[in-house]
């Protein structure tokens, strides 16, 4: 889940995401890439769109951990856990974000 492109620390992260092996270059890999603004509102619109996908990701990259927080509440809603059930990633070390996240 990407950040606002406007923002330097946005694109860098996303630089880093497709920089890695098989990261984002592939046309089903590019559709799996969804908006995000940094809010947690972001992570649980975009985590609900890719869970509807006909086959969701196992894991999810986010651009930072307020997205990640609404990542983990889209999961909680659907009875589903991280990282048990997916894999969540998010970035800047938010006191709020630190430990597991379980129901």
């Amino acid at each position: 889940m990407a950040g606002p492109p406007r923002l330097l620390c946005s694109r860098a992260r996303f630089g880093g995401y497709r920089a890695r092996p098989g990261g984002g270059r592939s046309r089903r890999r590019r559709t799996l890439v969804v908006p995000g603004d940094f809010r947690p509102e972001s992570g649980l619109t975009g985590c609900t769109a890719l869970l509807g996908l006909p086959e969701p990701p196992t894991a999810v990259f986010t651009a930072d951990d307020r997205t990640a927080l609404g990542t983990i509440e889209a999961l909680r809603r659907r009875g589903l856990r991280a990282p048990e059930d997916m894999g969540v990633v998010g970035f800047d070390d938010l006191r709020k974000s630190a430990g597991p996240h379980r129901r």
